[in-house]
């Protein structure tokens, strides 16, 4: 994962406006469309007290997986190609 506090730039969309969106911005090949179904599904989905709770956890990495389902996202910054 790359950090996203020391690549923020200005040159990212309007929709990237927050550090949790920019975190999947940048992480999943600057893709803005997937950012932000990735977002509207995790603030959707996602219950009170979720951090650090295994359950509730599992719930959001299943909601992001769905998301990314049929996209290869290994391949977008160069991850899976050994």
């Amino acid at each position: 994962m790359v950090n996203p506090c020391n690549n923020r730039s200005s040159t990212n969309p309007s929709s990237v406006d927050s550090a949790a969106k920019h975190a999947l911005y940048v992480n999943f090949g600057n893709d803005e469309t997937l950012t932000a179904k990735i977002d509207t599904r995790c603030a959707r989905d996602k219950k009170a007290e979720w951090l650090g709770d295994r359950f509730k956890e599992r719930e959001i990495a299943n909601a992001v997986r769905q998301e990314t389902a049929g996209d290869d996202v290994d391949n977008r910054n160069g991850y899976g190609t050994y």
